[in-house]
């Protein structure tokens, strides 16, 4: 019975516990999310539609006026669509500033209920690394995964639906190259989360010398000890210093050539696209269909 009851009611020191708490905010996440992400592909298909009707008025097909008709259908579709993403990142900032303030309680909750034996076996700058800069890297990482659950889960099914509708063939062969940049940040992860963790313990040992040099300044001026803690505190501060660059290139530097990967497939667009233009490829396009399938 504790085992069953247990699963459906989540500690504070599970991630689920915090998503339970704010399911009102994560439904009008879902909601506004699931509109926006599928609405970005109006933005491509209406480009297309916009450069094909520039094409026809040019060769005397169409008018002017429908240019300005199918312009201000666009503006009207990427307002909303745009709206809805305010509602989506306000709800997503609001998610996660619950979130922080719960974390942040359910923390000091523990601290204050702590026997004075368990406080003594803590140590001071880890309970400030985790009471300040832990809990927010927490918070970012739920909020990074809620909005990429819509931005890149949702937005990328659209996207892949919305090519496959095109050119199924020309789909394959562009979305070939997305997979091996997942796997190159896959590989990586490891490396990234070892030098984050080492990042966060280097910042502990920080604070617990902050505290210390300002804790005991007068005895050790007493004493003569300055110069000695100084120098101790200049080697923590210079390590701190190292591994926050060193967990910052892994976690940041790598994105572009992700990004490099999974735009190769552009190439091949181009080149297959082009012939579907001219009636010599997989399947018959205009301009517009050329002009979504490349955006």
């Amino acid at each position: 019975m504790k085992a069953k009851s247990a699963k459906h009611n989540p500690r504070p020191d599970e991630i689920r516990y915090y998503f339970r708490t704010e399911l009102r905010p994560l439904a009008v996440v879902t909601v506004s999310g699931i509109i926006y992400n599928i609405g970005m592909t109006a933005g491509p298909y209406f480009e297309g539609q916009l450069v094909q009707c520039l094409y026809d008025i040019l060769n005397g097909r169409r008018l002017f006026s429908d240019m300005v008709s199918l312009a201000l259908l666009y503006l009207a579709v990427i307002l909303t669509v745009q709206g809805m993403r305010a509602v989506k990142r306000f709800s997503v900032r609001h998610f996660a500033n619950d979130t922080s303030r719960n974390m942040r309680r359910s923390l000091y909750h523990r601290l204050v209920h702590m026997s004075r034996a368990q406080l003594a076996q803590e140590n001071l700058g880890s309970v400030m690394t985790k009471a300040v800069s832990d809990v927010d890297a927490c918070v970012e990482g739920i909020r990074k995964f809620t909005t990429e659950v819509f931005d890149t889960g949702v937005v990328l099914a659209a996207y892949i639906v919305m090519l496959f509708s095109y050119d199924f063939r020309l789909a394959l062969l562009s979305c070939a190259f997305t997979p091996f940049a997942y796997l190159t940040a896959g590989l990586l992860k490891g490396k990234v989360t070892r030098s984050s963790a080492s990042y966060k313990q280097s910042a502990g040992r920080l604070n617990q010398a902050t505290m210390d040099r300002v804790s005991h300044a007068v005895t050790y001026r007493i004493y003569g000890c300055e110069p000695e803690r100084d120098k101790a505190y200049e080697e923590r501060l210079s390590d701190y210093e190292k591994k926050a660059v060193l967990a910052n290139i892994w976690e940041n530097t790598m994105q572009p050539i992700y990004l490099i990967i999974s735009t190769c497939g552009a190439v091949l667009i181009i080149y297959f696209g082009a012939r579907n233009v001219q009636g010599t490829g997989w399947t018959s396009w205009d301009i517009a269909a050329f002009t979504t399938f490349f955006s």
